[in-house]
């Protein structure tokens, strides 16, 4: 005859109301374990060469973006208007921009 686990449960808990409670402890404490060796394992995963003494070569694909230390002017990129290179542009900006 084969029982459901809650069902060889609720048999022993009739019979031995010891039994279950060291069964219990004994679980309690192999879940506190494995909590323990899980939190142990998330810390190594988030180890990188930034905040440990691994090499750079072992943080693998996913490497943080550069932190540059320079702010935002505010201003737009590019030259001043009417500053272009070419031939004849500069000219003819020079006499509209006076007039």
């Amino acid at each position: 005859m084969h029982l459901s686990r809650k069902q060889q449960l609720f048999k022993l808990a009739r019979t031995s109301l010891s039994k279950l409670i060291k069964l219990l402890l004994r679980l309690e404490g192999e879940v506190r374990q494995l909590r323990r060796q899980v939190k142990e394992l998330k810390a190594r995963l988030a180890l990188n060469s930034r905040n440990s003494s691994k090499p750079p070569s072992s943080d693998g694909l996913a490497k943080p973006a550069p932190k540059s230390l320079r702010q935002k002017s505010g201003r737009r990129p590019g030259g001043q208007p009417c500053s272009g290179t070419r031939s004849g542009k500069s000219l003819n900006c020079r006499k509209n921009r006076w007039r």
